[in-house]
């Protein structure tokens, strides 16, 4: 069974976490990915923008995505103990269920172009 449709069930009461790591999962991905405002940047732009109560969480190029190290990778590496692979399928995964993309690069987001994303969004809304 995949992860969204789990996630969706356990909402109903029809699927019982196996334990309170796969629990807390569900919530961390609930509330960090599939809950998120899509942002457009530009009117020429083939990126969407993904934000979470203002904070940047990730974006889509074509066949790419590129995350927040700080608010999503950090947090699936350290919290849950996935490595670098086990994060790469469950992201690629969720956007090809629950965003209906297929992204074949993953990239990390350093802080500088981070800060350019706020910068760009910043400009697009003056």
């Amino acid at each position: 069974m995949n992860i969204i449709r789990k996630i969706k069930l356990e909402q109903l009461g029809y699927y019982i976490c196996q334990d309170d790591t796969e629990k807390k999962l569900f919530e961390f991905i609930k509330n960090n990915l599939l809950s998120l405002k899509e942002v457009k940047i530009g009117k020429n732009s083939n990126g969407i923008y993904y934000f979470k109560e203002n904070e940047y969480i990730m974006d889509i190029h074509t066949d790419s995505l590129n995350v927040n190290y700080e608010l999503l990778w950090k947090k699936l590496e350290f919290d849950f103990e996935f490595n670098d692979f086990k994060i790469r399928e469950l992201l690629k995964l969720i956007l090809k269920q629950h965003f209906k993309i297929n992204v074949n690069v993953i990239l990390i987001n350093d802080e500088y172009t981070i800060s350019q994303i706020y910068k760009i969004l910043k400009n697009e809304n003056d």
